[in-house]
């Protein structure tokens, strides 16, 4: 194994760990796993595929209360989340799911917040860049919603962006090893 297998292995690991935890602390470090996996310009994930040469795509529900129910005369609500509706083996059943490249992955919805919809991205970059995962900083103009939302709901004693990132933490697992 190589030293970026290695890496992607004990990152794997590390994930398995903070999954199992309770403390928001911990639960707060998958953001800055998620990100070094997925998101950063040079995602982990891409680096050990260049050698393999694998089609990576990912098994996502595919949630019609954002392509259908909401559009079709039903009113938005003020909030909407998705949570472990993401994997289609713990999404409710009968649900359609679809296979995803990472980008179609990314921007996947995970919530709507007061009209505008947050992906897979938007959460796992809010948990890392605002709330302290990586960096401890204020919300950008587009982040405010999460972080307002952040602030008065609790789904599972958790902010709702943090408890998505759980969800999305153990769906990422899952899919992996199948």
């Amino acid at each position: 194994m190589n030293e970026k297998e290695k890496l992607f292995v004990e990152t794997i690991n590390d994930l398995q760990k903070r999954l199992e935890a309770r403390g928001e602390y911990e639960i707060l470090g998958i953001s800055s796993l998620l990100r070094k996996l997925l998101i950063d310009g040079n995602p982990l994930l891409h680096q050990i595929n260049r050698e393999h040469k694998l089609k990576v795509t990912f098994e996502v529900t595919i949630d019609e209360n954002f392509y259908n129910k909401f559009k079709d005369g039903f009113p938005l609500p003020d909030f909407y989340s998705v949570q472990d509706g993401i994997d289609p083996q713990t999404s409710r059943p009968g649900k359609n799911s679809r296979s995803a490249d990472l980008d179609g992955l990314l921007s996947t919805p995970m919530m709507l917040v007061n009209g505008k919809t947050y992906a897979v991205k938007d959460m796992v970059l809010f948990e890392a860049n605002v709330t302290g995962g990586v960096h401890a900083r204020k919300p950008q103009p587009e982040q405010r919603q999460i972080d307002q939302t952040a602030k008065e709901l609790r789904i599972g004693g958790y902010r709702p962006s943090l408890r998505q990132l759980k969800a999305m933490g153990v769906w990422c697992l899952g899919d992996w090893s199948h």
